[in-house]
Protein backbone atom coordinates (compact mmCIF):
# COMPACT_ATOMS: atom_id res chain seq x y z
CA UNK A 1 0.00 0.00 0.00
CA UNK A 2 1.23 3.29 -0.65
CA UNK A 3 0.76 5.77 1.86
CA UNK A 4 -1.00 9.23 1.18
CA UNK A 5 -0.29 12.69 2.25
CA UNK A 6 -2.56 12.40 5.01
CA UNK A 7 -0.46 9.27 6.48
CA UNK A 8 3.04 11.32 5.57
CA UNK A 9 1.39 14.29 7.93
CA UNK A 10 0.59 12.33 10.70
CA UNK A 11 4.05 10.57 11.05
CA UNK A 12 5.76 14.02 10.77
CA UNK A 13 2.73 15.22 13.53
CA UNK A 14 5.26 15.36 16.15
CA UNK A 15 8.54 16.59 13.96
CA UNK A 16 6.26 19.30 12.96
CA UNK A 17 5.11 20.56 15.64
CA UNK A 18 8.18 20.76 17.62
CA UNK A 19 9.69 22.45 14.24
CA UNK A 20 6.37 25.29 14.33
CA UNK A 21 7.33 25.51 18.30
CA UNK A 22 10.86 26.70 17.71
CA UNK A 23 9.97 28.87 14.57
CA UNK A 24 7.73 30.81 16.93
CA UNK A 25 10.16 30.74 19.16
CA UNK A 26 12.80 32.07 16.74
CA UNK A 27 10.11 34.43 16.48
CA UNK A 28 9.58 35.21 19.58
CA UNK A 29 13.19 36.09 20.44
CA UNK A 30 14.03 38.00 17.39
CA UNK A 31 10.69 40.29 19.07
CA UNK A 32 12.03 40.46 22.49
CA UNK A 33 15.51 41.07 20.71
CA UNK A 34 14.31 43.61 18.92
CA UNK A 35 12.31 45.53 21.92
CA UNK A 36 15.30 45.02 24.07
CA UNK A 37 17.47 47.24 21.38
CA UNK A 38 14.67 49.69 20.92
CA UNK A 39 14.24 49.90 24.74
CA UNK A 40 18.18 50.03 24.96
CA UNK A 41 17.99 52.69 22.29
CA UNK A 42 15.69 54.91 23.80
CA UNK A 43 17.63 54.61 27.57
CA UNK A 44 20.39 55.69 25.66
CA UNK A 45 18.85 58.81 24.12
CA UNK A 46 17.48 60.04 27.11
CA UNK A 47 21.31 59.58 28.85
CA UNK A 48 22.45 61.47 25.69
CA UNK A 49 19.87 64.18 26.14
CA UNK A 50 20.38 64.29 29.93
CA UNK A 51 24.30 64.33 28.75
CA UNK A 52 23.39 67.20 26.52
CA UNK A 53 21.44 69.44 29.31
CA UNK A 54 23.80 69.15 31.86
CA UNK A 55 26.92 69.91 29.31
CA UNK A 56 24.29 72.93 28.21
CA UNK A 57 23.96 74.11 32.13
CA UNK A 58 27.60 74.08 32.71
CA UNK A 59 28.56 76.17 29.68
CA UNK A 60 26.29 78.15 31.20
CA UNK A 61 27.86 78.42 34.13
CA UNK A 62 31.20 78.53 33.54
CA UNK A 63 30.29 81.97 31.22
CA UNK A 64 28.38 83.71 34.30
CA UNK A 65 31.15 82.34 36.40
CA UNK A 66 33.41 84.06 33.70
CA UNK A 67 31.56 87.20 33.51
CA UNK A 68 31.45 87.31 37.03
CA UNK A 69 35.67 87.54 37.29
CA UNK A 70 35.81 89.57 34.40
CA UNK A 71 33.81 92.36 36.41
CA UNK A 72 35.00 91.97 39.57
CA UNK A 73 38.01 92.39 38.12
CA UNK A 74 37.08 95.76 36.16
CA UNK A 75 35.81 96.83 39.97
CA UNK A 76 39.50 95.66 41.63
CA UNK A 77 40.95 97.56 39.09
CA UNK A 78 38.83 100.29 39.20
CA UNK A 79 39.38 100.75 42.57
CA UNK A 80 42.92 100.12 42.09
CA UNK A 81 43.65 103.10 40.10
CA UNK A 82 41.82 105.46 42.11
CA UNK A 83 43.72 104.02 44.91
CA UNK A 84 46.82 105.04 42.67
CA UNK A 85 45.91 107.85 41.57
CA UNK A 86 44.60 109.69 45.52
CA UNK A 87 47.85 108.02 46.78
CA UNK A 88 50.11 110.20 43.50
CA UNK A 89 47.76 113.45 44.44
CA UNK A 90 48.84 112.75 48.43
CA UNK A 91 52.50 112.55 47.44
CA UNK A 92 52.53 116.01 45.59
CA UNK A 93 50.78 117.34 48.91
CA UNK A 94 53.49 116.29 50.86
CA UNK A 95 56.60 117.36 49.04
CA UNK A 96 55.19 120.76 48.29
CA UNK A 97 54.09 120.49 53.02
CA UNK A 98 57.82 119.79 52.89
CA UNK A 99 58.37 123.03 51.31
CA UNK A 100 56.25 125.46 52.77
CA UNK A 101 56.98 123.59 56.50
CA UNK A 102 58.76 125.96 58.39
CA UNK A 103 61.20 124.61 61.33
CA UNK A 104 59.86 122.48 64.02
CA UNK A 105 61.28 122.33 67.08
CA UNK A 106 61.11 120.60 70.10
CA UNK A 107 61.15 122.65 73.30
CA UNK A 108 61.51 121.48 77.31
CA UNK A 109 61.32 117.87 76.11
CA UNK A 110 60.45 115.18 79.24
CA UNK A 111 62.63 112.50 77.23
CA UNK A 112 65.87 114.27 78.29
CA UNK A 113 64.75 113.71 81.64
CA UNK A 114 64.28 109.92 81.38
CA UNK A 115 60.90 109.58 79.02
CA UNK A 116 57.32 110.19 79.54
CA UNK A 117 55.36 110.37 83.10
CA UNK A 118 54.02 106.51 83.77
CA UNK A 119 50.80 106.12 82.93
CA UNK A 120 48.25 103.70 83.80
CA UNK A 121 47.42 100.54 82.05
CA UNK A 122 44.35 100.56 79.52
CA UNK A 123 41.35 98.77 80.71
CA UNK A 124 41.44 95.36 79.99
CA UNK A 125 45.37 95.76 79.15
CA UNK A 126 47.39 94.25 81.96
CA UNK A 127 50.88 95.89 80.56
CA UNK A 128 51.92 99.20 81.00
CA UNK A 129 54.62 98.56 79.16
CA UNK A 130 52.71 99.06 75.69
CA UNK A 131 50.95 102.00 77.04
CA UNK A 132 54.09 104.34 77.23
CA UNK A 133 55.65 106.08 74.31
CA UNK A 134 59.37 107.55 74.83
CA UNK A 135 61.17 109.75 72.32
CA UNK A 136 64.48 108.86 71.24
CA UNK A 137 67.04 110.64 73.32
CA UNK A 138 68.43 112.64 70.75
CA UNK A 139 64.96 113.89 70.20
CA UNK A 140 65.14 115.97 73.18
CA UNK A 141 69.39 116.24 73.01
CA UNK A 142 69.71 119.15 70.50
CA UNK A 143 66.76 121.97 71.24
CA UNK A 144 67.70 123.21 67.95
CA UNK A 145 67.04 120.26 65.33
CA UNK A 146 64.41 120.30 63.34
CA UNK A 147 61.33 117.45 63.45
CA UNK A 148 59.13 118.99 60.81
CA UNK A 149 59.89 117.21 58.02
CA UNK A 150 59.59 113.62 60.12
CA UNK A 151 55.74 114.49 61.22
CA UNK A 152 55.76 115.27 57.72
CA UNK A 153 56.58 111.78 56.96
CA UNK A 154 54.42 110.54 59.32
CA UNK A 155 51.59 112.68 58.66
CA UNK A 156 52.35 110.86 55.15
CA UNK A 157 52.33 107.27 56.21
CA UNK A 158 49.30 107.77 58.33
CA UNK A 159 47.63 109.36 55.09
CA UNK A 160 48.74 106.42 52.84
CA UNK A 161 47.42 103.80 55.62
CA UNK A 162 44.11 105.89 55.42
CA UNK A 163 43.93 105.88 52.19
CA UNK A 164 44.54 102.11 51.72
CA UNK A 165 42.15 101.38 54.26
CA UNK A 166 39.04 103.18 52.21
CA UNK A 167 40.08 101.54 48.87
CA UNK A 168 40.11 97.95 50.71
CA UNK A 169 36.48 99.13 51.89
CA UNK A 170 35.50 100.15 48.38
CA UNK A 171 36.83 97.17 46.94
CA UNK A 172 35.31 94.95 49.61
CA UNK A 173 31.91 96.67 48.78
CA UNK A 174 32.09 96.88 45.10
CA UNK A 175 33.18 93.01 45.37
CA UNK A 176 30.39 92.32 47.54
CA UNK A 177 27.41 93.74 45.19
CA UNK A 178 25.54 91.62 43.11
CA UNK A 179 26.70 91.41 39.54
CA UNK A 180 24.09 93.23 37.20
Amino acid sequence: MIPTVDAARLALAPYLLWIRLAVMAVIVALIFGAGWKVGAGLTESRWLRAAAKQAADYQSSLARAREAERASYAKSQRVSHDYQQKLAALEVDYRAALGRIGPVRVRNCPAVAGGLPATRPAPGRPDAAHDRADLPAAAGSDPDRDIGPELVTLARDADHCREQLTALEEWARALSQPPK
